[in-house]
């Protein structure tokens, strides 16, 4: 299902940026359901013309600092080494409940 945009240009978010409108069009799957006469004579973007696009965007990011990426790197070797330990005591807590529920099977 493609989600529809409002027809009114003076509703927030209604009128699609040109690259994401040129990307829904030239990348839109069409059915017997859904064909739509706007779209039928899109071609699909030529590979120069998808690599000049993106290289065109990423010279539009706003790429965080040295010390932001740094600072972001710390914080999620730290959430990753919290998130290991934690799952390793569950993992041996777990072992150890079904140690003693087969030595308690066994006896």
């Amino acid at each position: 299902m493609v989600a529809r945009r409002a027809h009114n240009p003076k509703v927030a978010g209604s009128i699609p940026a040109p690259a994401t409108k040129f990307a829904f069009q030239a990348f839109q799957t069409y059915t017997s359901s859904n064909l739509d006469p706007r779209f039928l004579n899109v071609r699909p973007m030529s590979l120069k013309t998808y690599f000049s696009e993106a290289i065109t965007e990423l010279h539009r990011v706003t790429w965080p600092t040295r010390l932001q990426a740094i600072r972001i790197v710390i914080i999620t070797l730290v959430a990753v080494a919290i998130s290991a330990v934690a799952f390793g005591a569950f993992d041996q807590l777990l072992a150890w409940a079904y140690a003693q529920l087969l030595t308690f099977a066994q006896s």
